[in-house]
């Protein structure tokens, strides 16, 4: 998608925005509020070096989308990016998922950054955009994420990304992923509502692979006639000294 269609694109979501706080306002009326709900995903998109894909997609074929649920957010995506020529790329992914905000508004949630970044990876933990208060959907569009993050309280949205440097014909492999518990180790973020009564946090991480490229090996037989070469060449210069 185009800068221009993706400026369309803002106005359309920022309609969203104001259809979902008037959903909201409807669903105060109607729940039970003994009712809870596990985390939904209400938006996402991806900066693959300039190519914009957003909500609702579709997502392009270099995706891997089977081990995610685009509906309640969790799951991995995996983007194997393979551009062919060397130079400085980029990829950034964007999640805004909500918390029974039926129930206790989407206003509410937190977010934190742990441990440090890997060499060339970005985030960003920020409001999402809607009451134009956050830039983290201008930073997605750009494809710069500025990392730095909000804690909260406050409507949370979370982006990773990866800057890499790929020599001719690498090829990228980077997984997103998101899940109701925290990884092991490494670098992740975390976004929760400390009020919601379901599975109240998400946990987002991601890491990158290079594979490809690099020089030719020369074949067992080319290196046979690269030997018989040298050797006739030191026979020659030996009786040219004599």
């Amino acid at each position: 998608m185009a800068f221009a269609s993706a400026r369309v694109d803002k106005e359309a979501r920022m309609t969203r925005g104001y259809r979902r706080l008037l959903l909201l306002l409807l669903c105060f009326a109607c729940v039970s509020p003994w009712a809870h709900a596990d985390p939904g995903l209400f938006d996402w998109g991806f900066n693959v070096n300039g190519g914009i894909y957003w909500n609702p997609g579709p997502t392009p074929a270099f995706f891997n989308t089977a081990g995610f649920d685009f509906t309640t957010g969790l799951g991995t995506i995996t983007i194997t990016f393979q551009p062919g020529g060397a130079g400085a790329y980029s990829v950034v992914s964007f999640f805004d998922h909500e918390f029974d905000a039926a129930i206790n508004t989407y206003f509410n949630e937190f977010g934190q950054a742990n441990g440090s970044p890997a060499a060339g990876q970005t985030w960003e933990i920020d409001e999402p955009g809607y009451a134009l208060v956050g830039d983290i959907y201008d930073n997605v569009l750009a494809g710069a994420l500025d990392n730095t993050g909000i804690t909260g309280p406050e409507d949370i949205s979370m982006a990773l990304g990866w800057n890499m440097i790929l020599a001719e014909d690498e090829i990228a492999t980077i997984n997103m992923m998101l899940s109701l518990t925290p990884p092991a180790g490494g670098f992740y973020l975390a976004q929760w509502d400390p009020e919601s009564t379901g599975n109240n946090a998400v946990y987002f991480s991601s890491n990158v692979s290079i594979t490809g490229g690099g020089t030719n090996v020369p074949e067992p037989a080319t290196f046979t006639l690269l030997g018989l070469g040298i050797v006739a060449l030191a026979v020659r210069r030996r009786r040219v000294r004599a």
